[in-house]
């Protein structure tokens, strides 16, 4: 999973990676693969900071089970409903 490697990511506007990306603001959307170039060199150090400060902790809740453990949850609640 890249999200656990900590790095910003870039995806296609579009995608289930792009409503990850923007729900947690880990990084930049693009609508065409040839504009990455651009979409990065607009991107601030403040920013850049932001992304990677988000997405390390997701990485963390990711590598320690945090999302599996709701979904878990959510399952057995929605088992005695």
């Amino acid at each position: 999973m890249y999200i656990v490697s900590g790095l910003p990511i870039v995806c296609r506007v579009g995608t289930a990676d792009a409503d990850i990306l923007s729900k947690y603001k880990i990084g930049k959307t693009v609508n065409n693969l040839k504009d990455i170039d651009l979409k990065l060199s607009v991107v601030t150090e403040e920013e850049y900071q932001n992304f990677k400060n988000n997405i390390l902790e997701l990485a963390e809740k990711c590598s320690t089970g945090y999302f599996l453990k709701w979904a878990v949850i959510e399952i057995l609640i929605q088992s005695f409903i």
